[in-house]
């Protein structure tokens, strides 16, 4: 924002003006770049002093309205379509956002050591990972905020800790990992090197690596002792507790899902305006490079067939992802090849097709080729699918139907259309070219006919009887 209304000050017009906001802006990331890193040589005296208890709030929840149990069925007969009094969608969300230029300057990738020759392996999610060998060594478990610190001056004096960051920053790099993968690779290497040490003594490697990564992580403590991460995020963050340190949300990450919420939690305080670093961005701006692990998925109804394999070494990362908006499921792609596959063969199959009965079509099987389960039922939590696990997992519900046919809609069929949500429900509208009975609502001048890949046997023109009346919001415009 600050360097935006400076731009605008220097103006546009001239390369002048523009080599001297440039040279600005430079001063301006270099000189936090020269703070930053005075606050984490300051660390280890931040980790001595008394460590407080900040407000804690229970995960925020994107939707409270429960699900139904079993897909509703539109009557075999249904009511001559009608047009509607569905009000107008309430809110809209921005097209798909493009990746924002960090707000902080990366730091400077730490040199490492000369490698040794030999190379050190360990599991992520069933994929087996290797890099140079280090020899970081941290003690069994620490109990006190002196010792927190200790650990802190002995990793930023060893060249090995050090070595450690850049081997574990180039394997995320070489693998396209976005930032919470990031984080999930620095994680799972130190409960896998480390496992058995005590929580307290892997977070606080962890959570060195990854302020030396240039993340804005916190190291916690629970009254019980047991180590903790905070973890800000670029977007909201739903279903995990978090804590308000200053003006922001931290996310709490243990070794277990089922912390007491009860128990208090601390964290050393930094001075004002101090920061290790940027919040994880977990958007993908580019799918994941991992080993391919083939799972056939044949699905077929209403003279619609899909076939192919996708990458099952996805599922396991992907299984406890944070639940963002789901404007950021529907725009990530993870298999660009198998996608452009689907969209070939959904395209061959309704061609020629008018363009209601291609949409129709197209609706029945996303309908009909899928078991509906609610994700407590399915998962036990409540868990959004990405496109590509709609075709791993053998069930499935509403919003992750909605994801899948909204995407297809636009893709293979050129429809413009709406991911819309309801109280407890998530559909999709399309706008067509020509008009048509049923239930529709206008947006920017133009109708948006109800088109539910949920409501089994429903025809586009056709809302669940529920949500007729019902002002839906806008998750995702594709146009």
């Amino acid at each position: 924002m600050l360097l935006t209304a400076v731009a605008a000050a220097y103006g546009s017009d001239s390369t002048s003006s523009r080599q001297s906001f440039s040279e600005f802006r430079q001063s301006v990331l270099s000189d936090y770049a020269s703070f930053r890193e005075n606050v984490l040589k300051d660390y280890a005296r931040f980790l001595e002093n008394a460590w407080v208890e900040y407000d804690r709030f229970k995960g925020i929840e994107r939707d409270e309205t429960p699900k139904p149990d079993k897909a509703p069925v539109a009557p075999r007969q249904a009511d001559t379509p009608r047009d509607s009094d569905i009000p107008a969608p309430q809110t809209i969300a921005d097209d798909p956002k493009p990746l924002p230029p960090s707000a902080t300057p990366e730091p400077p990738a730490p040199q490492p050591e000369p490698e040794p020759a030999a190379e050190q392996t360990f599991d992520f999610y069933g994929m087996t990972f290797g890099m140079p060998q280090t020899d970081v060594r941290i003690p069994r478990r620490l109990g006190s905020e002196k010792e927190f610190a200790s650990l802190w001056r002995d990793l930023d004096s060893d060249s090995q800790a050090r070595a450690l960051c850049s081997h574990l920053q180039a394997l995320a790099a070489s693998h396209r990992f976005n930032d919470y993968l990031t984080f999930d690779l620095v994680r799972g290497y130190v409960n896998t090197r480390y496992s058995g040490h005590h929580s307290t003594a892997r977070m606080a490697l962890s959570h060195f690596l990854l302020t030396h990564m240039g993340f804005g992580a916190r190291l916690g403590m629970t009254a019980t002792g047991e180590g903790l991460l905070l973890l800000p995020f670029s977007q909201t963050v739903y279903g995990r507790p978090y804590m308000r340190i200053d003006s922001s949300r931290f996310f709490i990450f243990a070794d277990s899902d089922d912390l007491d919420p009860s128990t208090s939690i601390t964290t050393c305080r930094l001075p004002e305006g101090a920061t290790t670093g940027r919040e994880l961005d977990l958007r993908f701006a580019q799918a994941p490079a991992i080993p391919y692990k083939p799972h056939t998925f044949h699905l077929k109804f209403g003279g619609i067939e899909l076939n192919g394999n996708v990458n099952a070494n996805l599922f396991p990362m992907l299984y406890r992802y944070p639940q963002m908006e789901m404007t950021d499921y529907a725009s990530t792609v993870l298999e660009p090849e198998l996608r452009a596959d689907i969209v070939n063969q959904i395209k061959i199959q309704l061609a020629g097709k008018p363009q209601l009965e291609a949409v129709d079509a197209l609706l029945r099987f996303t309908q009909s080729a899928f078991s509906y389960a609610t994700d407590d039922q399915a998962h036990g939590f409540e868990k959004p699918y990405f496109f590509e696990e709609m075709l791993f997992y053998p069930q499935c519900d509403c919003e992750d139907r909605a994801v899948f046919y909204t995407y297809l809609l636009w893709n293979a069929l050129g429809i413009e259309n709406q991911m819309i949500t309801y109280p407890g429900h998530e559909s999709a509208a399309v706008c067509l070219t020509e008009p048509i009975g049923g239930d529709s609502y206008s947006f920017d001048g133009r109708t948006f006919y109800i088109s539910d890949p949920t409501y089994i046997g429903a025809r586009t023109g056709q809302c669940m009887p529920d949500y007729v009346t019902t002002r839906p919001q806008i998750d995702h415009h594709y146009r």
